[in-house]
C-alpha cells in the first residue's frame, strides 16, 4: 500500500508540476506576445470559462473518480451513466451559452472585445466535459501513468498552438489573438483526449461502456450534487468578479482599457504567481482521499494522516512564500517581463499560506461524506466575497480581489476545521 501512494504521488507530482509549469509558460508566451491589454482582455474571459464548465459538468467526472476507487460499484455501469448525463449536459450548456454570449460581453462584462474569445469557448466545452470523465475513471482506477502520458500531450499541443497562432497572425487585431489563444487551448483539449481514447478503446470483452442498464442516477446525484453546489457558488462568485469590479471601476471614471490592464495584473500575474504550490496540494487532495476512505473506522490512523497532511502543505507552501515575499519584482521581471503589482504578491504571499492547510481539511470531509457541510461552507464564503467585493472596491480598486479573497480563505478554514472536528469527537 506504501508503495503504491508514494509511487502514486510522484507520478501525479511529476504531471501536475509539469502542468503547472507549461501553464506558466503559456502564460509568459500570452503576456509577452498579447501585451498587457491584451492579456487582461483574456484573463477578464476566464471566470466566464470557468462558470459554464462548471454547468457542464455538475461535477460528475469527481463523482466518477469516487465511484470507480469504491469496489462495490460495477465500472461499466459508472462510466454508462456518467457518460449519459455528460452528454445531455454539456449539449445543453453550448446551446445556452450561444444565446447568451451577445448579452455577457455587451451587458455583464460591458466590453464589445470580449464577444469573439465568448463564442471560441464553445468548442472547448465539450471537448473538456469528455477529457474529464475519461480521466476521472483512470485516476478512479489509480492508473497515473496515463493521465500523465496525456497530461503532457495536452500541455505541448496547447502551447505548439499558442505560438504558432500569435506569431503567425501577429497583424490581427486583438481580439482575433485572444481567440486564437483558447482555440488553442481547445485544440490542446483535444489532442489530449485523441491520447486517451487509444486507452480506452474497446478491448474484446472489456468494453468501456455498458448501456444494457444504467442505473447509478442516483448515486451520481448524490455525490455531485452537493460538490456542485459549492464549485457552482465558487465558478458564480468568480464569474461576478469581473462584472463587479468593471462596473464599479466605471463608475469611478476608469477607462476599459485600464481595467483591462489592472485586472490582467492581479488575475494574470499576481494571482497565477501566488498559487503556484497548488500543484502540489492538488496531488495531496487525491492520494489523501482514497486513504481516509479505507482509514474512517480508525480515529487515531485517520488524525495522523490529517496532521501530515496539514504539515506537508504547509512545507510546501513556505518556501514560495519566502520567496515570493523577499524578491516579488525579481520573480514578476523573470516571468512576465514587468514588475506591475509586485506590491500585491509581497504583502499577499504570507497570510496566502493559510489557502494551502484547507487541502487535507477538505479531502477529509469528502471522506466522511459531509457534501452539505462542504456546501453550506461554500455558501457562506461565497456571499461573504461578493458582498466585501462590492463594499471594498471603491476603496481599495483591484486590491479588492486580494483581500476579499484572503478574508474568504479564513472563512472556509475555520469553518472546515470545526467541521473536522466536530465528526471526529463528538
Amino acid at each position: 500500500m506504501k508503495k503504491k501512494t508514494i509511487q502514486a504521488f510522484f507520478i501525479l507530482s511529476f504531471t501536475t508540476a509539469l502542468s503547472k509549469i507549461f501553464n506558466i509558460i503559456n502564460r509568459i508566451i500570452l503576456s509577452r506576445l498579447l501585451g498587457g491589454e491584451g492579456f487582461g482582455l483574456y484573463m477578464l474571459i476566464m471566470p466566464t470559462l470557468g462558470l459554464w464548465i462548471t454547468l457542464s459538468q455538475l461535477s460528475i467526472p469527481s463523482a466518477i473518480f469516487k465511484l470507480i476507487a469504491d469496489p462495490q460499484y460495477k465500472n461499466k455501469k459508472v462510466m454508462t451513466t456518467g457518460f449519459l448525463i455528460t452528454t445531455f449536459t454539456t449539449c445543453l450548456m453550448m446551446l445556452l451559452f450561444t444565446i447568451f454570449s451577445p448579452f455577457i460581453a455587451t451587458n455583464m462584462l460591458k466590453n464589445a472585445d470580449t464577444l469573439l474569445p465568448l463564442k471560441s469557448l464553445i468548442l472547448f466545452i465539450p471537448l473538456t466535459s469528455l477529457s474529464a470523465v475519461i480521466k476521472n475513471y483512470f485516476l478512479g482506477k489509480q492508473q497515473h501513468k496515463v493521465i500523465a502520458k496525456t497530461q503532457i500531450t495536452e500541455e505541448v499541443s496547447r502551447l505548439a498552438f499558442t505560438i504558432a497562432f500569435l506569431m503567425i497572425f501577429t497583424d490581427y487585431s486583438m481580439p482575433i489573438l485572444v481567440t486564437l489563444a483558447f482555440v488553442a487551448m481547445s485544440l490542446g483539449e483535444l489532442a489530449s483526449l485523441l491520447h486517451l481514447l487509444f486507452y480506452v478503446k474497446p478491448r474484446r470483452k472489456k468494453e468501456m461502456f455498458d448501456f444494457s442498464e444504467p442505473h447509478l442516477y442516483y448515486d451520481f446525484f448524490r455525490i455531485s450534487l452537493p460538490m456542485t453546489g459549492s464549485r457552482l457558488l465558487h465558478s458564480v462568485a468568480g464569474f461576478l468578479e469581473p462584472i463587479i469590479i468593471t462596473t464599479i471601476l466605471l463608475s469611478l471614471g476608469y477607462q476599459s482599457t485600464q481595467i483591462q490592464l489592472e485586472y490582467g495584473m492581479m488575475s494574470g500575474y499576481v494571482m497565477s504567481l501566488i498559487t503556484i504550490p497548488t500543484f502540489f496540494t492538488t496531488v495531496i487532495y487525491r492520494i489523501l482521499l482514497p486513504i481516509f476512505l479505507e482509514h474512517l473506522d480508525n480515529r487515531k490512523t485517520t488524525l495522523k494522516y490529517l496532521y501530515t497532511g496539514l504539515f506537508v502543505c504547509f512545507l510546501i507552501a513556505l518556501p514560495f512564500t519566502f520567496i515570493f515575499y523577499f524578491f516579488p519584482q525579481q520573480c514578476l521581471s523573470l516571468l512576465y517581463n514587468t514588475t506591475s503589482g509586485w506590491q500585491y504578491l509581497k504583502y499577499l504571499s504570507i497570510p496566502f499560506i493559510l489557502f494551502y492547510l484547507q487541502t487535507p481539511l477538505s479531502a477529509l470531509l469528502q471522506a466522511l461524506d459531509k457534501n452539505k457541510t462542504m456546501f453550506y461552507i461554500s455558501v457562506a464564503e461565497c456571499v461573504m466575497e461578493v458582498v466585501l467585493l462590492i463594499v471594498l472596491t471603491p476603496q481599495f480598486k483591484i486590491l479588492a480581489m486580494g483581500i476579499t479573497l484572503l478574508i474568504g480563505i479564513c472563512i472556509t478554514l475555520i469553518l472546515s476545521a470545526w467541521n473536522v472536528y466536530r465528526a471526529l469527537f463528538q
